[in-house]
């Protein structure tokens, strides 16, 4: 098992390395969505780029988060964690 230094950088190297290793594998499920570890952190990596080169939010910067149920909040939760 890996081990992980704890620091800010903590979930987004856990998601880089799962969806290495595990890319193809449902992350989550809700109704008939389905969300693998590979597409969640392709999505989080699109939200994070936009957000640092679109809107230049910064690292300590709030960002907030509206969204129904939906497997969209994975994607903008760890988008913004990265």
């Amino acid at each position: 098992m890996k081990t992980y230094d704890h620091n800010d950088r903590v979930m987004p190297c856990i998601l880089d390395d799962k969806a290495r290793t595990l890319g193809d594998k449902v992350f989550v499920r809700y109704r008939e969505d389905r969300l693998t570890y590979d597409a969640l952190n392709q999505g989080a990596n699109r939200i994070a780029n936009f957000l640092i080169r679109e809107l230049d939010v910064k690292k300590q910067d709030k960002v907030a988060v509206v969204l129904s149920n939906c497997v969209d909040y994975f994607h903008a939760q760890f988008g913004i964690a990265k």
